[in-house]
């Protein structure tokens, strides 16, 4: 099926967003843990309900619809609305639903989920950074770099996902000194960046 084309505007209106975007993200939640950081939330659900409204593939209608309306109930509504809270190796509590927060129930529940069926169920159906590449990034995938190189950097995961068994190998021996000791690191340089990464290039 042919994709209609996107017109300039649109193309200006996402690139400015995307960087907002990212700034409110990262300034307003990671550093001044401000609520004005749900600004951000505000411009992917606008641009989601564009993206629903243009898209002509029923089969990609129907997965903008769910990503979206999982990004909203998981990251809006259940936190905002009902204060879930979520358990955390070492006693400790984090607000629902504390999906990158290494050793909370709801990253094992979600790490088995994704050992049973596959990356796919994140990447293609639920997770935040893909819902924000799918709708304020969306005027830009034909954009996304496809050679060999960026095919060969696929493998730096493997970096990535042996720094995260060694913070859980810590949470599991010593849950309050293994953020000092591997989960900062972890953060600081893979899930910060990456997410940042992700979310804010066209």
């Amino acid at each position: 099926m042919q994709k209609p084309a996107i017109n300039t505007t649109v193309k200006i209106t996402a690139l400015v967003s995307l960087w907002l975007f990212a700034f409110l993200e990262l300034y307003f939640f990671k550093i001044e843990y401000s609520p004005a950081g749900y600004a951000a939330a505000v411009i992917l659900i606008f641009f989601g309900l564009w993206r629903i409204e243009t898209e002509q593939d029923p089969y990609q209608k129907a997965r903008i619809i769910i990503i979206l309306a999982t990004y909203v109930l998981f990251w809006g509504i259940i936190p905002l609305g009902f204060k879930v809270k979520v358990p955390i190796l070492g006693g400790e509590w984090g607000s629902f639903p504390a999906l990158h927060t290494v050793g909370s129930l709801v990253f094992f529940c979600y790490m088995g989920v994704v050992f049973l069926f596959g990356k796919r169920v994140d990447c293609g159906w639920c997770c935040p950074c893909v819902t924000a590449r799918e709708t304020i990034g969306f005027a830009f995938r034909d954009k996304t770099p496809r050679n060999d190189l960026w095919w060969r950097l696929r493998h730096l995961k493997w970096l990535s996902l042996a720094l995260l068994v060694v913070y859980l190998v810590f949470m599991v021996i010593d849950a309050g000194t293994a953020y000092d000791r591997a989960g900062k690191t972890y953060y600081d340089f893979i899930t910060y960046p990456y997410t940042q990464a992700f979310c804010s290039s066209p």
